[in-house]
């Protein structure tokens, strides 16, 4: 039985996958999606982008890409991951490394924030308030943060996170879900806008999506 998850999930995981994602930590079908998503989504920017969770640098290939006149940041915490941007950047884009808690970044001087595949990898719900706030703080007026979340609501992901363990022993981080109620009361506590734009990912109806995209405005 172990076996037999283990093998479907790998065949969910590179589901239509980029080749150039194929054997990075950070690919798979859903993470994929979110990334394509959100280029897609985005508003255009011209000022200074940093995605935070960088990862291997999916995200940021396709930031120079569609915003050649921005000035693009990324940020991870693992210094062996942020060695893997590098070799797939070279100097297109500053890395730097640090937590969502903690941002090298003065009040109000950057015009977008990406914290895609993040806050499901956070161990509390606490951990993402915390950065919601301190993303809210670095984000000039106007600013928009576009991140995702894992659905508590979609059963098939609710489950797959609870019994992640057995198929993959391996796993370095927290595998978290949270629901659209809570994130959207979150993000007006935090300060951004109430009418946040939400996409629903992999599935049309909002509720049960398995992940949704989020771009909020800061007020």
């Amino acid at each position: 039985m172990k076996n037999l998850i283990k093998t479907l999930v790998q065949k969910v995981r590179i589901r239509d996958l980029d080749p150039n994602e194929a054997g990075e930590y950070s690919s798979g079908h859903l993470p994929q999606l979110v990334r394509h998503a959100a280029l897609a989504h985005m508003p255009r920017s011209k000022g200074r982008v940093l995605d935070l969770g960088c990862g291997e640098g999916l995200l940021l290939k396709g930031l120079i890409s569609s915003h050649p006149t921005a000035e693009v940041y990324g940020l991870d915490p693992w210094g062996e991951i942020l060695l893997r941007a590098k070799r797939r950047m070279g100097r297109k884009v500053m890395l730097l490394k640090g937590d969502s808690f903690h941002l090298p970044f003065k009040d109000r001087t950057l015009n977008m924030v990406f914290c895609l595949n993040l806050f499901n990898n956070l161990a509390e719900k606490e951990e993402v308030i915390r950065t919601m706030r301190e993303v809210y703080r670095v984000l000039a007026p106007e600013g928009y943060l576009i991140f995702d979340f894992r659905n508590t609501l979609n059963p098939f992901i609710y489950f797959g996170y609870k019994l992640a363990f057995i198929h993959d022993p391996e796993i370095k981080v927290p595998l978290k879900t949270h629901t659209l109620s809570w994130v959207k009361r979150s993000l007006v506590a935090t300060g951004f806008k109430k009418d946040a734009m939400i996409v629903p990912l992999a599935f049309r109806l909002k509720l049960f999506a398995p992940a949704l995209l989020i771009a909020a405005e800061k007020r």
